[in-house]
């Protein structure tokens, strides 16, 4: 079967939201202390069905048949705010080609994102670069990371 991207709709909201938060539970929760466990979690619901809002966001899905492994989302033409890969899907390129998906609809010289400490190697291998160090806000753990883009 062919991994698909698509444009994310509103019947796709649910789908997201539960791959959303599992992966988040999985793979980002682990790397925060209590403070920050705490700060995600109540955020997280929220921030995952604002890509909702067509107004600020633009998203696409990745599919393998009629399920839904992977999406992206992002705003203000080249801010990544959101990309999930269900881990049973990661390290098959699907996370890769949200990203590229992106950069082939955006008409920004480049992305930037504030990458969750466990996804800096897969953000690398696709070339976004550092832009400051470690950041700690209310517990959640990132950094600054862009990608340049030719034009």
């Amino acid at each position: 079967m062919t991994v698909e991207i698509n444009p994310v709709s509103g019947a796709d909201l649910d789908a997201i939201l539960e791959l959303g938060e599992r992966t988040n539970e999985a793979q980002v929760i682990p790397h925060l202390n209590a403070e920050g466990q705490d700060t995600m979690r109540a955020a997280r619901r929220s921030d995952i069905t604002s890509i909702a809002d067509t107004q600020t966001y633009r998203a696409l899905k990745a599919t393998l048949g009629s399920k839904l492994v992977g999406y992206i989302a992002w705003r203000e033409g080249n801010y990544v705010a959101q990309l999930y890969v269900c881990p049973q899907h990661q390290r098959l390129g699907i996370g890769r080609r949200l990203i590229e998906a992106v950069k082939a609809q955006t008409s920004s010289q480049s992305l930037e994102l504030k990458a969750s400490v466990n996804a800096i190697g897969f953000y690398r291998r696709c070339g976004f670069i550092k832009t400051d160090g470690e950041q700690v806000v209310k517990g959640i753990r990132y950094v600054p990371m862009v990608l340049k883009l030719e034009p």
